[in-house]
């Protein structure tokens, strides 16, 4: 059985992304980039009671507790951005690639990207923790504190010795995106084919998801 208690996530939105924060009362985002998830007993109190937390307050409190989390190796900065912003200890605990810690309230400010963990806190397909909207979000970007991810790299040496490679890469790679958005069914199922994932439905959640963020609107 599916519990369906307030959570609060915090949602980091990557590259076009962004970070946000969900915290649990219904509040909306606009669905792209990473997140971070939180949920505590003391949270769930105060939302019984109809107090409603601050921003501030749900990211003092995790922190207090020792229980804000992120996966590290390389997208921990706008987690340790934030921390920084309210004067608190840069200190994280060490996130696995699932929700499990946010759904045993193991973590009560957790990392969840829109385009794929946030997909399994809310829905409840297979795979899927069923916690619909009783979990808010904490948007990075009002945080002032989203940051540029997944991004492409290479050398300057290498750039420069293999200029047609480089530009036959980055046209490849958009042309991928392009029809990867034109045919988001199909390229999931290709993911879903090629790899180990939650679900087929969570494969095809995720590339709805980030067809958001490549068709961003640049005005």
């Amino acid at each position: 059985m599916k519990r369906r208690r307030v959570k609060l996530i915090s949602m980091m939105l990557v590259a076009a992304m962004g970070l946000t924060l969900m915290a649990g009362c219904g509040s909306s985002s606009d669905g792209t980039g990473e997140t971070t998830s939180a949920a505590s007993s003391s949270d769930e109190s105060s939302a019984s009671q109809g107090e409603v937390m601050s921003n501030e307050e749900i990211i003092k409190k995790a922190a207090e507790d020792g229980k804000v989390s992120n996966w590290g190796i390389g997208n921990q900065y706008e987690i340790l951005a934030l921390l920084a912003k309210y004067d608190l200890p840069l200190d994280y605990l060490s996130e696995d690639f699932t929700m499990d810690a946010f759904d045993d309230d193991s973590s009560t400010l957790a990392s969840a990207m829109t385009y794929n963990e946030l997909g399994l806190v809310k829905n409840d397909y297979d795979g899927g923790y069923g916690y619909g909207d009783s979990v808010g979000y904490i948007d990075m970007n009002d945080e002032g504190v989203a940051m540029l991810e997944d991004n492409i790299f290479c050398t300057r040496e290498f750039a420069e010795q293999n200029p047609e490679t480089v530009k036959a890469f980055l046209y490849a790679s958009i042309r991928g995106w392009e029809y990867a958005v034109e045919h988001p069914e199909e390229a999931a199922q290709i993911v879903y084919e090629a790899g180990s994932s939650v679900s087929q439905d969570h494969q095809k959640y995720m590339a709805s998801e980030v067809a958001k963020l490549v068709n961003t609107d640049m005005n």
